[in-house]
């Protein structure tokens, strides 16, 4: 996930002393949980983080 976003020109906006890390592209952050690194992402999941990413899910290639 943190790859798609850095190919999509996304940067890391804030690390915090938790689990959860922000990455911001001009007005768009998408908050991204980190405890479960290489875990699957349940599908709505996956959904909100593209909607909160504005990526059109149909040019993802799984």
């Amino acid at each position: 996930m943190i790859k798609l976003l850095r190919s999509e020109g996304f940067k890391l906006a804030k690390k915090g002393r938790g689990s959860h890390v922000k990455y911001r592209k001009g007005d768009k952050v998408v908050t991204l949980a980190i405890h479960g690194m290489g875990s699957t992402v349940p599908p709505k999941t996956l959904k909100r983080i593209f909607e909160q990413a504005g990526i059109d899910m149909s040019v993802i290639r799984y």
